[in-house]
């Protein structure tokens, strides 16, 4: 008799063992797989981070070096001391690179809108800038942002846009107060 109950005791943690340890095993590879995923995801916003810094770097320096680039799928290099933007997709330990730039469009409130459905802002672009990697799996992080002229950075061709004339500045003076400690 205790023979039997034995067997069934063993027969029962066997079967909760069936029942859980796949789940368990699951569980664990699931958490190194995440592990290194995030990994590479902390790299590739790196990079995209990098990419959004050098399309603001080289708007500063010219309006026309990323105006010109509109439809074409570029990247940032290092060209001399500045950032520039070569044509193509660039490939980085793995990563793929790329940053789009598009026009923008407004509305008569001067909300953006989709394409072609308003005026078009010759002031603004749209930057999509793009890093994804393929191992473990297809990834990628994506972000859209949007770049206005600073500086009065404006090519010759833009000659039918108003120049800003700078706003005189008040500076305050103090008016001095008498004292009501001192005897006049």
């Amino acid at each position: 008799r205790m023979q039997g109950q034995m067997l069934i005791e063993i027969m029962v943690a066997m079967a909760i063992s069936a029942l859980f340890l796949p789940a368990l095993l699951t569980g664990i590879v699931a958490s190194q797989e995440g592990r290194a995923q995030q990994k590479l995801r902390f790299n590739a916003t790196a990079l995209l981070k990098e990419a959004e810094e050098a399309v603001r770097s080289v708007r500063d320096i010219g309006w026309t070096n990323v105006a010109a680039k509109q439809g074409v799928i570029t990247h940032p290099i290092v060209s001399g001391t500045n950032w520039a933007l070569a044509d193509g997709t660039e490939s980085i330990n793995g990563y793929t690179r790329k940053v789009e730039v598009d026009d923008v469009w407004r509305d008569g409130s001067g909300e953006i809108v989709a394409d072609g459905t308003g005026s078009l802002d010759p002031s603004t672009l749209e930057v999509l800038t793009t890093v994804s990697w393929s191992t473990p799996y297809d990834s990628s992080v994506t972000s859209s942002n949007y770049i206005t002229r600073i500086n009065g950075n404006q090519s010759d061709s833009d000659s039918e846009l108003p120049t800003p004339t700078p706003t005189p500045t008040l500076t305050p003076t103090a008016t001095p107060t008498p004292s009501p400690y001192l005897a006049p």
